[in-house]
């Protein structure tokens, strides 16, 4: 935004100037939080069962996975091990 652009503001389009910062701030959280939930698959997958460790990324193109967010039951799990500690049936 030029300065003249700035100074001829009124208060309702600065107030939607702010607003959609703070959208596009909120977005920019969300998608950050989606990779490091990714990252913690990955991670959980490397640490309990590297012999389970995909092949291709979750999100790839070449596989089911970039439609289906949802875990499965070993996912679950894997995630319960990482996080109590728990040892399961090996």
């Amino acid at each position: 935004m030029s300065l003249k652009g700035y100074w001829e503001l009124t208060i309702g389009d600065f107030l939607d100037c702010i607003e959609g910062y703070r959208r596009r701030l909120q977005q920019e959280q969300e998608l950050q939080d989606s990779v490091n939930y990714l990252l913690g698959q990955y991670i959980s997958y490397a640490v309990n069962d590297p012999k389970k460790y995909p092949k291709n990324p979750f999100l790839s193109k070449n596989t089911k996975a970039n439609t289906d967010y949802m875990l499965s039951p070993e996912q679950h799990e894997l995630m319960a091990r990482a996080k109590y500690g728990k040892k399961g049936k090996t």
